[in-house]
């Protein structure tokens, strides 16, 4: 997929894979569009249907299949190395939500890019 501004995708997209979604599993993709998104139009960060049907609309899918694939990229995630998600939403005595690790780590990605002075114009 091509995006306005590749270097913010691949940015957020390497703050994904170091949050622990693995990048072969197909949340990870759909989780860096998300916050991408996100960045682009802050109030689809409230609006959860809306940024699944976009991104579906994106990859040619359906709104249930992106759900469903960042729920999978999460929950393995989890499974697999929960401290690494506790780095993002605290305190975490469970699977995140969808949208609470999404917001979570777009606001944690925002942050970062403010303290680090990037700039992807």
């Amino acid at each position: 997929m091509q995006y306005a501004n590749e270097n913010l995708y691949q940015f957020i997209h390497e703050e994904v894979q170091k949050a622990g979604i693995f990048p072969h599993v197909s949340g990870c993709k759909y989780i860096a569009c998300a916050i991408y998104y996100i960045f682009d139009e802050h109030d689809l960060m409230y609006q959860t249907m809306n940024l699944y049907k976009k991104i579906a609309s994106q990859y040619d899918t359906t709104y249930t299949a992106v759900e469903h694939c960042i729920r999978h990229a999460i929950t393995s995630a989890y499974d697999s190395n929960p401290e690494m998600l506790e780095k993002i939403v605290k305190p975490i005595t469970h699977h995140p939500s969808n949208s609470e690790f999404v917001c979570t780590l777009a606001e944690k990605i925002r942050l970062q890019m403010m303290v680090e002075e990037k700039e992807f114009a």
